[in-house]
């Protein structure tokens, strides 16, 4: 956290606002009706979070042992919400997915024609790519956090690597 802040929630909605708008300029050229993005983004989102911290809270127990409490899936320590400390993008595609589903299946019953014309197979060409770029943009959150990609490092840490070496026989190669 930088100045107090969560950048990575932060980061992470404005990447989903920048999606979205792409996606309505992306289904108004390609003749969808005007609140399909909406449909999906209110559905697929919720449903993209569940999924993400499923996916997290499962492999954390499978591969670590953790164990979860209720409260602690749902971002709670000590009575007080503290967030969702874990989340993995394999779960939230999962969960993108259903959501998906649901909004097709909402759809296929609908009473206009418009609505029913929208496959699943339209809603992920028009999806998929701009999820790539949310994810690209999200990214830039751990940055911010200091999450993936660590802190800075000392000069004596560099020096116990034997760099020096390893760039000579790299020479070599």
């Amino acid at each position: 956290m930088l100045f107090g802040v969560a950048w990575y929630g932060v980061i992470i909605g404005a990447g989903m606002i920048v999606c979205i708008v792409l996606a309505c300029f992306m289904a108004k050229k390609r003749g969808y009706y005007p609140d399909l993005i909406f449909d999906i983004a209110v559905v697929c989102i919720p449903c993209a979070i569940v999924g993400a911290r499923l996916y997290y809270v499962i492999n954390d127990t499978i591969h670590n042992d953790a164990v979860w409490s209720f409260a602690e899936i749902c971002g709670f320590e000590n009575g007080k919400f503290v967030g969702l400390r874990g989340l993995a993008i394999y779960g939230g595609l999962l969960g993108g997915v259903l959501g998906a589903v649901i909004v097709r299946l909402k759809n296929m019953y609908s009473k206009y024609p418009e609505k029913r014309a929208v496959t699943l197979v339209h809603m992920a060409d028009l999806c998929f790519c701009l999820i790539i770029l949310g994810q690209a943009i999200g990214r830039w959150g751990n940055f911010f956090n200091q999450e993936a990609y660590g802190s800075a490092v000392s000069l004596n840490f560099l020096k116990s690597l034997h760099l020096q070496q390893a760039s000579v026989l790299f020479s070599i190669l």
